[in-house]
């Protein structure tokens, strides 16, 4: 269970005013949040979530004047420290690693919203990263076309803050291959380091 010091501050933005009304009665019940503000277009969110400072933004990818994308980038490029929490129909892979690289943390499919919203309104508060489980083997599978499965499974060892020894053993391969995937990962990925590495996992969602 997450505990909060103080109530966490959310903006609700997405264009359809049931789907708000809905997320607005789901939030009110929950003694740790506190709803300051909604938007229905792409410039009110901006607007509204740079005078508001809201602690988390719950943000829609599509309106009729700005995509949810642009929209992020807009209001990260002034207000840092915002989490972003994206609530949408698309489990596309492309939208994923967009919002991704601009340091959005936070997916979850509107299907799935009375289930896990909460959650991840509290895992993202919290700093981690909270990828719904449809979303996350999308960028899973996605990632089986840069990496083979063994290096694959060493990344994501690696990730979780294995030693090359825990890893050989749990793989049951020689710490001499963990080694010799790890510097081939490296290459592919462009990386260079196991902080790197980790963060890579991360983002891709392939661990939380």
């Amino acid at each position: 269970m997450y505990k909060h010091k103080n109530k966490i501050k959310i903006l609700i933005a997405d264009d359809h005013t049931i789907l708000r009304s809905g997320l607005k009665l789901m939030l009110e019940n929950e003694k740790n949040l506190k709803l300051i503000g909604e938007a229905a277009t792409g410039e009110e969110t901006i607007k509204k979530t740079l005078k508001l400072k809201p602690d988390i933004l719950i943000l829609d990818i599509s309106f009729p004047d700005i995509n949810g994308l642009e929209i992020a980038k807009k209001i990260l490029s002034k207000f840092t420290e915002l989490k972003i929490l994206i609530l949408t129909m698309y489990e596309a892979e492309e939208y994923l690693k967009e919002f991704l690289k601009i340091g959005v943390r936070g997916f979850v499919i509107k299907k799935a919203a009375d289930s896990e919203l909460i959650n991840a309104i509290n895992a993202i508060y919290n700093g981690n990263v909270y990828i719904h489980s449809s979303m996350a083997k999308v960028l899973k599978e996605s990632e089986k076309k840069i990496l083979s499965k063994r290096e694959l499974q060493v990344l994501i060892n690696l990730a979780q803050g294995k030693t090359n020894k825990e890893i050989a053993n749990t793989l049951n391969i020689s710490i001499k291959s963990v080694e010799t995937y790890r510097k081939r990962i490296c290459v592919k990925l462009k990386l260079d380091n196991r902080a790197a590495l980790t963060e890579y996992a991360i983002k891709k969602g392939l661990i939380l």
